[in-house]
């Protein structure tokens, strides 16, 4: 049987977007957060963590778990056959970020948002690389777009992003993928 956490491609909402829920909902058990989403049934305007079940069976998982329920963006949770599925509210004052985002500016991102993001990443992951690429999309690195037009074999314009916009259907939650209708 194959690990589904080896074949789960990680959103990109997980990047750039969980670092700004995390000022408002402490976001612990990384290694238990399997993906993120912000594209949840009529849901607007908000953001779903998908936590593995076995967050439950850690030393203060389920006491985690019952903080996030008691969080004043919480709208709701759902378990699942192999997960807990909570949806937030997107916080208030990153709306205008979120939306930037769902439209692949990265670039335009507020710059508190831009170092939210950045700090939250480096603190977090332990993938230097990784930090260095959002901070070379998040302030358009002229580098990293020369890379870019070498690979492709095209010239791309000033104003371009360096990172493709997001794939909305990556991006939306599937419940009957998660064994629920």
């Amino acid at each position: 049987m194959i690990d589904e956490a080896i074949i789960m491609k990680v959103n990109k909402s997980k990047s750039y977007l969980l670092p700004l829920l995390n000022t408002e909902v402490e976001i612990k058990f990384l290694e238990y957060l399997d993906n993120t989403y912000i594209n949840i049934n009529s849901w607007v305007e908000c953001i779903a963590l998908l936590y593995n079940y076995d967050i439950s069976l850690e030393e203060g998982g389920p006491e985690y778990l019952n903080e996030l329920r008691k969080n004043k963006l919480f709208l709701s949770m759902n378990r699942l056959e192999n997960h807990f599925l909570f949806i937030f509210r997107f916080p208030e004052y990153y709306l205008e970020d979120y939306y930037t985002f769902k439209q692949g500016k990265y670039s335009l991102i507020k710059q508190k948002s831009k170092i939210k993001i950045i700090d939250f990443i480096s603190k977090n992951y332990q993938y230097p690389d990784t930090v260095q690429e959002l901070v070379q999309i998040l302030y358009k690195n002229k580098e990293r777009k020369q890379k870019l037009e070498e690979s492709l074999g095209i010239t791309l314009p000033d104003d371009c992003e360096l990172s493709s916009k997001i794939d909305e259907s990556e991006e939306t939650f599937k419940y009957e993928e998660y064994g629920a209708s």
